[in-house]
């Protein structure tokens, strides 16, 4: 299990931890997340 946090700690919004949403989630589900933030943001050429 891993920790979701909404909004984001590394926003404006979510700069306050006790203001956040958290939720645990599957670890494999936060990877595919991660991934998939790494291809929308264009950090890599194949998402890697």
């Amino acid at each position: 299990m891993a920790y979701n946090f909404f909004p984001y700690l590394w926003t404006k919004e979510g700069s306050n931890i006790d203001k956040v949403s958290r939720k645990a989630i599957q670890v494999e589900e936060l990877f595919n997340f991660t991934l998939d933030l790494r291809k929308q943001l264009a950090l890599t050429k194949d998402g890697l």
